[in-house]
């Protein structure tokens, strides 16, 4: 049954405006366009209403009043795509595929899904003898699936997000734990070499040296990759001073040299 045309005309402008207040939630800004379009809608109603002895002229501007609702929700729904297009691309781009397709399975699907949507909102704007009550009609699905879309987006955000502030807690804990026992290491190593420095002088200066470097190579340098390759090299010559730190208690410092004089 056909509504009246006043009722239309209600419906048409409450649907217009409920898209206008979803597009500044989104960008909190406001859509001139379809914001101007109401202004004139509510122009025409205002003649409507002060033409009460001409039934013909108020019908011409209720119809009038129609035609500029229709058209700001057009504008609006045109403005919801654009941003709702932004929004799943930032999406995109800001996190790996591999990471959220651990936590949203259908990730591709959706990718695909929101490319579509673009081939055919570009598709719409390239038909000139579409009307706007057409196009009104075949962009609300468009917008209604990237809401769809862009909703899992942002579940899954939520979901990396939290993983990612809890790898970087635990990195940060972890370096911690390191650094206090480099600093336990560099200190027993200090006393150590302070203790039997008038026997076995010779390797008190790389003790030191290498007590240092274990102390400064936790420190975090912002390039990974340095800062992972000084740690390992740190700790390998570790190993060396601690071989032979042993083998000269053990076996004296005489006995040791003569040994490391003999490998060919």
């Amino acid at each position: 049954m056909a509504l009246p045309p006043e009722e239309r005309v209600r419906a048409q402008f409450r649907r217009a405006e409920a898209a206008i207040k979803l597009f500044e939630r989104l960008t909190l800004s406001a859509n001139e366009p379809a914001i101007n379009q109401l202004r004139y809608a509510g122009h025409h109603l205002a003649c409507a209403m002060a033409e009460k002895a001409d039934v013909a002229a108020r019908a011409r501007q209720v119809d009038m009043a129609g035609r500029h609702c229709v058209r700001a929700y057009y504008d609006a729904l045109d403005g919801l795509l654009v941003v709702l297009l932004t929004q799943c691309d930032d999406f995109m781009e800001a996190y790996p595929r591999g990471e959220v397709s651990r936590v949203l399975p259908d990730y591709a699907r959706l990718c695909a899904e929101v490319e579509a949507v673009r081939q055919r909102w570009k598709a719409f704007g390239r038909v000139q003898a579409m009307g706007c009550e057409t196009l009104t009609k075949r962009l609300h699905p468009l917008a209604k699936r990237l809401s769809d879309v862009l909703r899992d987006f942002r579940v899954a955000a939520a979901s990396l997000d939290l993983r990612r502030d809890e790898a970087i807690r635990a990195r940060e804990q972890k370096g911690d734990r390191q650094f206090v026992l480099s600093l336990m290491v560099s200190f027993f190593g200090l006393v150590l070499s302070l203790a039997v420095i008038a026997l076995y002088d010779s390797l008190l200066l790389p003790t030191l040296i290498v007590s240092a470097l274990g102390v400064l190579c936790h420190v975090r340098m912002g390039d990974l990759a340095i800062e992972r390759i000084l740690r390992w090299t740190v700790y390998g010559f570790a190993l060396l001073l601690a071989f032979l730190w042993v083998g000269c208690l053990l076996f004296g410092k005489a006995r040791l040299m003569d040994w490391l004089g003999s490998i060919p």
